[in-house]
């Protein structure tokens, strides 16, 4: 049996602040990654007249990615701006049942969710909720498995918003009006990091289509993937 996963949900972030990550709009493909160095060294004593080789440096390479291009998005407007410049990027996966924490209580004054252990959230998170009981009653109503943003507040506490953009700003929090019931998780995917510097945006038009935009970022420093 199959342990593919659906790429649904795939979510791609900058920093746009000090680990403040907004979530790049309206991407529809993302590829790329590094490559090894192979080096050719067969020479006239090779074992068996093979060719032989050995492995050289490894070349992080670039990561590519599509876009319904909206010039009136703020992150295509940054992007496209900031051509040139080092950042930080996170590429969050849709595997959401690989991290879990618990909800220990749920503060309706406040709107701060506190978690049963250090969460490691960053400002714009991309998390998903889901419960055995009844979720909490909100505006807008959590809906479990949809997309929310977590807003940092300490280790264990967060607060929720329907936008990456919301959670790093600060703004226009979920406002929870009951705790709910059952036990509440808190999921979100693993995380592909690396620095990079977008080095092209290239708009595209259809005469029957939606504006895209093709963005290649060089990854400039060394890239952690999730196992």
């Amino acid at each position: 049996m199959t342990l593919a996963i659906k790429a649904f949900n795939t979510i791609l972030q900058y920093d746009s602040g000090t680990n403040e990550f907004l979530t790049v709009a309206e991407v529809t493909n993302v590829g790329g990654g590094f490559t090894d160095t192979i080096i050719p060294v067969t020479n006239m004593e090779s074992d068996q007249g093979r060719v032989e080789k050995i492995k050289g440096l490894m070349d992080e390479g670039e990561i590519t990615l599509e876009v319904n291009y909206v010039p009136g998005s703020t992150t295509h407007q940054q992007i496209l701006t900031d051509r040139g410049v080092s950042r930080a990027w996170r590429l969050v996966l849709p595997n959401y049942a690989a991290n879990s924490v618990d909800v220990s209580s749920i503060a309706t004054a406040t709107e701060i969710i506190t978690t049963s252990a250090a969460h490691g959230f960053l400002d714009g998170q991309p998390i998903k909720f889901v419960t055995t009981g009844v979720l909490p009653t909100s505006s807008p109503q959590i809906i479990a498995g949809n997309l929310y943003y977590a807003e940092l507040v300490d280790a264990d506490e967060f607060v929720a918003h329907t936008t990456s953009a919301d959670a790093v700003a600060g703004t226009n929090d979920i406002d929870f009006s009951t705790a709910g019931t059952g036990t509440h998780s808190v999921l979100t995917g693993s995380i592909l990091t690396f620095t990079g510097i977008v080095q092209a945006f290239s708009p595209g038009a259809s005469v029957d289509g939606a504006l895209t935009a093709s963005i290649t970022i060089a990854v400039t420093g060394q890239s952690t993937y999730p196992v």
